[in-house]
């Protein structure tokens, strides 16, 4: 029970001093938060669509971007859509052209793999804003300043939840990680564990 206790205890701190850190990184976040926030604010009337290039109901990534488009509607009254393309490749960039087509502000993804769509039609659609959730486009290449990036930094809550789980298990034991997918946000949970 006191490892426990210890573990709950150092994970909270250490999850503080993460939480604290930042520098002109986390300023510049801030900032395009806030100028995301600010715009949220007037959101009435306005419209959200969020591509999941998957589908939704594995209580992942996706399921989390749609319980935060509910949110926008509940508690902003964003009118908002969520469009599903499947595992099909193919079909991702047409759902995100058919959704900048749209009277939307507001197109989001949440998907490294929705990087190129991205970077290829944010030029071509500058009266939208694009929100890509997980990676970033290369902003040098060309004018994507209709383009707001989030990455995050998974691999330091992976990591505490492994020091968690390292203090918590008997001498011997295992430990282990099973991750969704080959992708960067998932490999980078893994390097955190």
């Amino acid at each position: 029970m006191k490892k426990i206790a210890a573990a709950v205890l150092a994970t909270a701190i250490c999850f503080s001093l993460t939480a604290c850190g930042g520098g002109k990184e986390t300023q510049k976040a801030e900032s395009d938060a806030t100028t995301v926030g600010k715009e949220a604010e007037e959101a009435d009337g306005k419209k959200a669509i969020l591509i999941v290039n998957g589908n939704l109901g594995d209580l992942g990534f996706f399921d989390s971007a749609n319980r935060g488009m509910q949110r926008l509607k509940e508690e902003l009254g964003l009118d908002i859509q969520v469009i599903e393309t499947g595992d099909d490749e193919a079909k991702w960039e047409p759902a995100l052209a058919d959704a900048a087509d749209e009277d939307a502000e507001w197109i989001i993804a949440v998907s490294p793999s929705m990087v190129e769509p991205i970077q290829k039609l944010a030029p071509e659609y500058t009266d939208k804003k694009f929100i890509l959730i997980d990676n970033t486009v290369d902003f040098e290449s060309e004018d994507l300043s209709n383009v707001y990036c989030a990455t995050f930094k998974q691999n330091e809550g992976s990591f505490l939840a492994g020091v968690a789980a390292g203090l918590s298990v008997e001498a011997g034991g295992t430990i282990g990680f099973i991750g969704g997918m080959d992708i960067p946000p998932i490999n980078d949970f893994l390097i955190g564990h």
